[in-house]
């Protein structure tokens, strides 16, 4: 199978620091895998991601999405291949004052004329495919409410609705839950498994937690120090290549 998503010999090095965020990493991923990126705060993951939708330029490998290098596109068909990969942060990033649905909607501006983005006047069959990723994460009855009288879980599941109504094709999830309470988290995670195997929509996860990526990923990438330092089957993941991602030195017998 052709990886949806395929990373050889990644670098990258922020100005002023000395060692690489990112250290010839390569991995590859299959469409409709959830992918956990596990590892400590500093191993790289982040940086990884903003690579993958080019919020920062790699130094060095090849990244190929959907079979292209984006780095290698035009402005125009930059912005076209952007509309297949969809971010979900940490903080949610919705605007408060807005409704539920209008930051639902928002996941379809790439879509729309910018004067209806604008003044926020999106065609009908645009708000029904709003409501119904809404509905996908089970908040429809919030449409109209404001975002900002929403629970963090309820915010988050918002922002996995509005990168549904984007209608990607792999969808980056950086720390979904690392704001959330554990019986929020769950719900969360439990959607973007859904969306993985439900939707085909391909998932990569970064995450702290092992016991998440134990739970929900199909495929599991451990980074420390910017290296890949684990690349495998959820249920071939040892004790070994734990100690690996989390402890500096082997641990005693």
């Amino acid at each position: 199978m052709t990886p949806i998503v395929e990373i050889i010999d990644l670098s990258k090095q922020y100005p002023n620091t000395a060692a690489p965020a990112l250290d010839r990493v390569s991995f590859m991923v299959e469409q409709g895998q959830f992918t956990a990126i596990l590892g400590r705060s500093g191993s790289g993951k982040s940086t990884l991601f903003r690579c993958l939708n080019l919020l920062v330029r790699r130094d060095n490998g090849q990244v190929r999405v959907l079979g292209k290098d984006w780095q290698d596109l035009s402005s125009h068909d930059l912005c076209l291949a952007r509309r297949q990969m969809a971010t979900i942060f940490q903080q949610y990033n919705l605007m408060g004052r807005l409704t539920v649905i209008e930051n639902v909607l928002a996941g379809q501006l790439a879509y729309v004329q910018f004067w209806r983005a604008a003044l926020r006047r999106f065609p009908a069959n645009y708000e029904a495919w709003a409501l119904h990723c809404l509905e996908r994460v089970g908040l429809s009855e919030y449409a109209d409410r404001r975002a900002s009288q929403l629970s963090g879980g309820q915010q988050q599941r918002v922002a996995i609705a509005r990168a549904l109504a984007q209608r990607p094709k792999i969808i980056l999830a950086d720390e979904p839950v690392a704001s959330l309470d554990p019986e929020s988290a769950l719900v969360v995670l439990d959607e973007l498994r859904s969306i993985a195997k439900v939707d085909g929509i391909t998932i990569l996860c970064s995450l702290h937690q092992e016991n998440y990526a134990m739970q929900y990923a199909d495929h599991i990438i451990g980074l420390r120090d910017g290296r890949v330092v684990a690349d495998v089957r959820r249920e071939a993941f040892t004790p070994e290549q734990r100690q690996r991602i989390y402890y500096s030195q082997p641990a005693a017998d």
